[in-house]
């Protein structure tokens, strides 16, 4: 007893598969070859696309390597910035304790402050400091309390000569300023004006009154005393008395 097999042809009518004297099954080597054909082309094919997506893969593993790379980098950006706001964090902190409430009781050894410091007459700066009663710190200077004394003295001043004297400059702003002129004889000198100046170049006269006028200060002498001067260079110009010449010295007090 045989069984027959049957396949569908291309018509949709069964027909029985056939063997060689071989036994082998009878097969249309064109529509073998053509399948396999078929199947090399579309294994060449697969092989085309598995070789494209093993290079996008290659370039993904670049890419995801340049992603880990510069978020390690990242992560030391981060930890460096970290560590300078914290460095700033701290010089704020700092700088806050100095800033103390009003009413806030002091505590030796731990409350903090800014230091006061002053400016020398080098142009340094140097801290005030307290005595030993806690209280400011003041030397006293010799003379501090004098005034200084300008001198210019000029001999044998013929009568009817104007003179100027040496321009003084004035250390203490708008301070009463005083101006003796002492001449040698009886007679007091003629005409007496002060005169001002804010470069020491350019001198102008000052108005008289408001404390400017000179007075009788005895035999031979005129003086004035000002209230204020407000210009840091000061000088005095007169014209000699009649009655031969005059030896006459001018001071300037201030």
């Amino acid at each position: 007893m045989s069984v027959k097999i049957r396949a569908k042809n291309p018509s949709d009518i069964l027909q029985t598969l056939e063997c060689d004297a071989s036994g082998h099954l009878l097969v249309n080597s064109a529509t073998l070859e053509a399948t396999l054909t078929a199947i090399e082309t579309d294994a060449a094919a697969l092989e085309v696309l598995q070789t494209s997506t093993n290079t996008k893969l290659d370039t993904l593993e670049t890419t995801l390597t340049a992603i880990e790379t510069d978020a390690a980098a990242l992560e030391v950006l981060q930890t460096a910035g970290n560590s300078s706001l914290a460095d700033i964090k701290t010089a704020v902190e700092i700088i806050d304790d100095v800033v103390i409430q009003d009413g806030t009781s002091y505590s030796g050894g731990s409350t903090k402050g800014a230091m006061l410091l002053a400016k020398d007459n080098s142009g340094n700066l140097k801290p005030i400091e307290l005595d030993g009663s806690n209280q400011l710190k003041v030397s006293s200077v010799a003379g501090a309390d004098t005034f200084e004394v300008h001198t210019s003295t000029h001999n044998s001043v013929g009568a009817g000569t104007t003179i100027t004297s040496s321009a003084e400059t004035l250390t203490k702003r708008n301070c009463q300023v005083g101006f003796i002129i002492d001449s040698s004889d009886s007679n007091p000198p003629g005409q007496c004006e002060i005169e001002v100046s804010a470069d020491n170049s350019t001198f102008s006269t000052l108005s008289a009154g408001g404390g400017f006028n000179f007075v009788s200060g005895g035999t031979g002498k005129i003086a004035s005393l000002n209230a204020a001067i407000p210009f840091p260079y000061v000088r005095i110009k007169m014209t000699a008395a009649s009655g031969g010449t005059h030896n006459v010295v001018i001071k300037i007090t201030h």
